[in-house]
């Protein structure tokens, strides 16, 4: 990236984009059997790393073209191939999301610790 953060930020929005189509490859099995849910989880994993990839960079120009790459995405899967790879690619991005949500707000910045609640602050 050649030291400028905003940069792999536009390499990762290429991406996700990517990693999605892939997955709405890949996942043809049925809702209901086990190898469904793990690979499932394995593509939440790889979408997450990514938008955390572009969290971390902190560039908001990135996620302007993340959401509108994204967009097209979603509607050109309802168009050309079916409600149903719409919502496996739905569910991978929403649960990619919501565990990106979670890293990012437990997250501690190096030489940072947590506040704790002592006994007598918790009394008052």
């Amino acid at each position: 990236t050649v030291g400028n953060p905003i940069l792999l930020a536009a390499v990762m929005l290429m991406t996700i984009p990517v990693s999605l189509l892939v997955a709405a490859v890949t996942m043809r099995r049925s809702m209901g059997s086990v190898r469904f849910w793990v690979e499932s989880g394995l593509w939440v994993l790889i979408v997450s790393v990514q938008m955390q990839a572009i969290i971390y960079t902190l560039s908001r120009g990135p996620w302007i073209g993340t959401i509108f790459s994204l967009s097209v995405l979603l509607l050109l899967l309802a168009v050309f191939v079916g409600r149903e790879a719409l919502a496996r690619v739905a569910l991978v991005l929403v649960l990619a999301g919501g565990l990106t949500w979670i890293a990012i707000s437990t997250a501690v910045s190096p030489g940072q610790s947590r506040p704790t609640v002592t006994a007598g602050a918790a009394a008052r």
